[in-house]
């Protein structure tokens, strides 16, 4: 039988065993770096909590004054890289604008964690995560003694339901699609929120 696996196959095989190791790897850091920063996150927002932040004071309008929203805005200011300070200082600019909703942006979001916590500790609200987690739990654990496990029918994107309507074709990364999924769940407020976190954290892949 003649061999058809010819000197350039061998050549792009190795190719793509060396360039999926490679994209492996890369895949596994950022899963690592998306935990690290869900993590961070969680517990910046707990210390804030904790420290005594109240989630009015990142809202001009119900802050307990106006010097402490603004003593707030600053510090989030002060966190940006060198450049964005020098830009913040400097005249105005669509450049400045977009700093400008960035630190919107970061005190939204503070200002959306500390109320959750808020509502928690009050009791007016249930911790939704929590809730999902106990209720997979149990059941899992009500499905023991069968001897045939029953047929996974779950969507690609998990257990969240899925989200109404079609994604168009061109999203073909699974964790989009697990993420959008996510936030079709989400309150009429929160879906607001996040899409303005998003729009302030893509504006300048999204201006190009």
């Amino acid at each position: 039988m003649t061999n058809l696996i010819t000197a350039t196959h061998k050549q792009i095989g190795a190719l793509i065993t060396e360039g999926q190791r490679g994209l492996a790897k890369v895949d596994k850091a950022l899963e690592k770096a998306q935990q690290k920063h869900a993590a961070t996150h969680v517990s910046f927002n707990q210390k804030m909590f904790e420290a005594g932040a109240k989630s009015a004071d990142f809202t001009k309008g119900t802050a307990s004054s106006p010097e402490v929203f603004y003593f707030y805005k600053e510090c989030v200011a002060k966190a940006l890289p060198v450049a964005k300070q020098k830009v913040l200082a400097g005249k105005g600019g669509d450049e400045k604008r977009k700093i400008i909703m960035e630190i919107g942006g970061r005190m939204g979001a503070m200002k959306k964690a500390l109320e959750r916590r808020e509502s928690l500790k009050a009791g007016t609200t249930t911790d939704k995560r929590t809730k999902a987690a106990k209720a997979a739990k149990a059941k899992t654990a009500g499905g023991k003694g069968t001897d045939t496990p029953a047929p996974n029918m779950a969507p690609e994107s998990g257990e969240t339901p899925e989200a109404k309507g079609i994604l168009p074709p061109t999203i073909r990364d699974p964790r989009l699609t697990t993420l959008f999924n996510q936030v079709a769940q989400l309150t009429i407020e929160d879906q607001a929120a996040f899409y303005e976190a998003a729009v302030v954290a893509l504006a300048d892949t999204l201006t190009k």
